[in-house]
């Protein structure tokens, strides 16, 4: 029996011995893979020493992000001119091709329709590929296609190629505010975005002016042969702006390095193969934003609808001042003076609004609602404007009267888009900047495309007075976004994922 007990024993020992040896064996060979992993992929982060940090955008000299922006802002200014830089020309147009007003009309919405299309793809995409190529290509596209409006011979021709050209210059538009978002930060980007969004704005609204006069002591063919002078003049700044995009400059550093070093196995931070699945995720994430976040579609909608009366004004505004007070081409065109006065008398309140917004935020207490704390009496100072242009425009009142309507419009408007920019900036994280901007420039649009048509039969069929007013009452409906954000804002943004 002993003998037994011990044989058994002596079994039992031997088979845990080999056990313990194939754990062991079986251990060591994970050990060696994962150390042959870690030899063969070597994750490099702007971090771990091995790229100088100085090739980070946030850190290029002061200098060239004063460059980069101001060449960013050339270009949306160029740009948003030339939706309405033909303003003037519209009749004439219709005229020589023998087409309505309505038809006319068109030439606004196709080359807005443009913006909807190519900033829901390029975005994303830039945020794969980087920024400058998308920049350098499209900035040429915009070029030629704007030739090709200016020869074109009949109205089908130059409806199809403004489409083209909004589709070409949408980039200068949706991509800039991702490409401040790469180099600055904090205040600073507040600032940016804040100066590019003015611009933009001061764009279609000097327009008409310029344009009044081309029309009047030259042609308007000139209205179309200025934007391709003009964006010329900028295509080599366009040309040497750097990359921004960091996670693109990243691996191009990686590759220098991987060069330099022999070391095959680097590999940059978020490194991955580009194939199609890839490419749909990220195409699909600015409509994803758009559709499932409510703050953003809430933003969108208001400033389509505000994008659109301003659209509007391009025609409502040469229908007034000409037909009623009987102004020159030209003269008429200094209408539009009232809005970049109210445009200009914005700036200051806009400056005082960031920087009690900065203060809130150095005290720990602000929150991105807190931006939009102008924007609640802006929306409701906004429908002021179309009713003192509907109820002043009469030949017995001045035409100074109803210009100053503009200001109005002009001042509340670039408040409200300065407030909503810098709220989503704020509220959501940097990494969708592009998708979100996006997603309104392509909601914005689709709505307004439709307004500058609309325009003629509206006028005509309900007078100045009714047609201007209809306007206000739209703005009165939607008076209370700004403040329904800046109550519910915060409950929204926590349940986000992509919230700050």
């Amino acid at each position: 029996m002993e003998s037994t007990s011990t044989t058994s024993s002596s079994g039992s020992s031997t088979i845990d011995l080999e056990s313990q040896s194939q754990i062991k064996m079986e251990v060591d060979s994970l050990s060696e893979v994962h150390n042959r992993v870690m030899t063969l992929s070597q994750k490099v982060t702007w971090d771990c020493g091995i790229i100088d940090t100085k090739h980070h955008p946030m850190n290029m000299p002061l200098w060239k992000k004063l460059f980069i922006t101001i060449i960013n802002c050339s270009m949306a200014m160029i740009t948003m001119m030339s939706i309405s830089l033909m303003t003037p020309a519209i009749t004439t147009i219709c005229a020589e091709f023998g087409v309505s007003l309505e038809v006319g009309a068109l030439t606004y919405g196709m080359y807005v329709l443009g913006w909807a299309i190519a900033p829901m793809i390029l975005s994303p995409l830039s945020d794969i590929w980087g920024r400058r190529y998308f920049y350098v290509f499209s900035w040429i596209l915009f070029i030629i296609t704007f030739v090709a409006c200016a020869l074109a011979p009949n109205m089908a021709c130059l409806l199809v190629f403004r489409f083209l050209a909004g589709l070409a210059g949408s980039p200068a538009i949706a991509l800039n505010a991702g490409t401040l978002t790469d180099i600055w930060e904090g205040e600073s980007r507040g600032r940016a975005i804040g100066i590019v969004v003015i611009v933009s704005y001061l764009g279609p609204v000097l327009a008409p002016i310029i344009g009044g006069y081309i029309v009047q002591y030259l042609s308007w063919k000139w209205t179309l042969w200025l934007t391709p002078i003009i964006a010329g003049a900028v295509l080599l700044p366009v040309i040497w702006c750097p990359e921004t995009h960091a996670p693109t400059i990243l691996e191009k550093q990686v590759k220098k390095e991987r060069k330099r070093s022999k070391n095959m196995h680097l590999h940059a931070e978020g490194a991955r193969t580009i194939n199609f699945s890839v490419i749909r995720k990220a195409v699909a994430k600015p409509f994803q934003l758009l559709f499932t976040e409510p703050i953003i579609m809430g933003v969108s909608m208001y400033i389509a609808v505000l994008s659109g009366i301003l659209y509007l004004y391009f025609g409502a505004y040469p229908y007034v001042f000409r037909r009623i007070y009987k102004l020159s081409i030209g003269d008429s065109s200094l209408a539009f003076l009232g809005l970049v006065i109210g445009c200009l008398a914005a700036v200051p309140a806009v400056l005082i609004m960031a920087k009690q917004y900065r203060k809130l935020k150095a005290t720990g207490s602000g929150a991105p609602e807190d931006s939009l704390r102008w924007a609640i009496w802006a929306a409701l100072l906004l429908p002021v404007g179309p009713f003192i242009l509907g109820w002043t425009s009469k030949k017995d009142i001045s035409y100074f009267v109803p210009a100053c309507g503009g200001i109005v419009f002009g001042f509340s408007s670039l408040i409200l888009i300065v407030a909503f920019y810098t709220y989503l900036s704020e509220a959501y994280d940097t990494a969708h900047a592009g998708s979100v901007f996006a997603g309104i420039l392509f909601v914005r649009s689709i709505v307004t495309a439709g307004f500058p048509v609309a325009m003629p039969k509206m006028y005509d069929n309900l007078g100045v007075n009714w047609a201007s007013s209809t306007l206000g009452f739209i703005l009165i409906a939607i008076a209370w976004v700004p403040a329904g954000l800046f109550r519910y804002g915060e409950r929204y943004r926590r349940r986000s994922p992509f919230a700050a």
